[in-house]
């Protein structure tokens, strides 16, 4: 395996990507300081579970 320098952002990517492919899907899930919440804290934990 040839012997590759990674910047900062690329080295943190890596890490983030557990296939090590450099793939990512990033969902934001909270908005609520521009938005308000985009759902019920009750429900969050679906709201987690049903986007992975």
């Amino acid at each position: 395996m040839a012997n590759t320098t990674l910047t900062g952002n690329a080295l943190r990517f890596a890490r983030l990507s557990g296939y090590g492919d450099g793939r990512l899907v990033l969902v934001p899930l909270d908005h609520s300081v521009s938005d308000g919440p985009i759902i019920a804290a009750a429900r969050f934990n679906d709201l987690v579970r049903d986007t992975a």
